[in-house]
């Protein structure tokens, strides 16, 4: 899961890569559970038990850096995130 926090419509996804060349967009991708982007995951996850699914979801760390923490430590924010605010949710009576 990756959250995003800005949008740039002059330089999304055109090679060779969009993150590179916009420079005005400082980061684009934020670690689930940070509240720094704009995905409401708790939303999202309603929606996926709303609909029944079954299926994988993923969990993608892109170049971690929340606040100068590690690697590690921001796994281990977003394994908080998930395992006490957003399976909890997928658990819940219909």
């Amino acid at each position: 899961m990756k959250d995003t926090r800005d949008t740039d419509e002059k330089y999304y996804r055109i090679p060779p890569d969009a993150e590179l060349m916009a420079s005005e967009v400082p980061r684009w991708f934020y670690e689930a559970g940070s509240g720094k982007g704009l995905v409401n995951f708790e939303e999202l996850f309603k929606a996926i038990r709303k609909h029944n699914y079954k299926g994988w979801i993923g969990v993608e760390h892109d170049k971690a850096d929340m606040d100068g923490q590690s690697f590690s430590e921001c796994t281990a924010v977003s394994m908080w995130y998930i395992k006490n605010v957003l399976e909890p949710i997928l658990k819940e009576d219909r």
